[in-house]
Formats: structure tokens, C-alpha cells, sequence
């Protein structure tokens, strides 16, 4: 295999790669900005389970409160840089070329990264239960 057809392939590869992590990355936020309730017309039906109103708790430490919504936001933009990291390390991983240093700081990087979202879903949980006894 020529030089050229190897960087042909490095290329595509890398191609391939980066528009699926873009693909992975939009996703999500397309698929959360969707409603699928937010044209129903409540009418007389306003006992329903899609029509009822939550009652009010606790602004900032209820189940809506901010700071459950600031946990919310910091979990989404850690799981962001999770998603990012595991792709870097991925693509390291490809692209090491049997090279035993660069194989090893890519498997680092992966590890690294499942244990940062463990850590963050851990973290999460913990602070939702706490913050829903305040």
C-alpha cells in the first residue's frame, strides 16, 4: 500500500469520523427542543394528564428549582466535553498507527472519559436527592 493510498484513507477516515461526532452532538439537542404537547389544547380537558399544572414548590431548592436547573446545565455541558473527549480518543486510537505511546494516551483518554461521565452522573444523582429533601 502506497503512501498515497494511506493518507487517502487517514483522510477519509477522518472524514467519516468527524461527521459523525457532529451527528452525535446535534442530536440530542434537536430531539430535547421538541414538544410534542406544546400546540394540545386543553379545553375542557384540563384534568388530563397532559393539561394539569405542576403544583409550585420551592423556587430554588424544589424539584423545579434553580438549582436542580443549574445541576441540569452543568451535567449537559460536561456530558458535551465527555462526548467530545471519547471522540478525540477514539480518533487517536485510529490514527496511532500501532505506535505504543500513542496507543496507550489515546486508551487513556477513553478511560479517562467513561470515568468523567461516571463521576458526573454520580455527582448529579447525588445532588438531586439532596437538594429534593431541602
Amino acid at each position: 500500500m502506497g503512501d498515497m493510498e494511506r493518507s487517502m484513507k487517514r483522510i477519509t477516515l477522518r472524514l467519516v469520523a468527524t461527521l459523525f461526532g457532529i451527528s452525535i452532538l446535534f442530536a440530542p439537542m434537536s430531539a430535547a427542543a421538541w414538544n410534542p404537547f406544546s400546540d394540545v389544547d386543553c379545553g375542557s380537558a384540563s384534568t388530563s394528564a397532559v393539561c394539569t399544572t405542576k403544583p409550585q414548590g420551592n423556587p430554588i431548592a424544589g424539584p423545579d428549582g434553580i438549582l436542580i436547573k443549574i445541576t441540569n446545565i452543568i451535567a449537559f455541558i460536561a456530558g458535551i466535553a465527555v462526548v467530545i473527549m471519547l471522540i478525540i480518543g477514539g480518533l487517536r486510537y485510529v490514527l496511532a498507527d500501532g505506535e505504543s505511546n500513542d496507543v496507550a494516551s489515546a486508551k487513556n483518554t477513553i478511560i479517562y472519559a467513561l470515568v468523567g461521565i461516571f463521576v458526573i452522573a454520580v455527582a448529579r444523582t447525588l445532588i438531586v436527592f439532596v437538594v429534593s429533601r431541602l
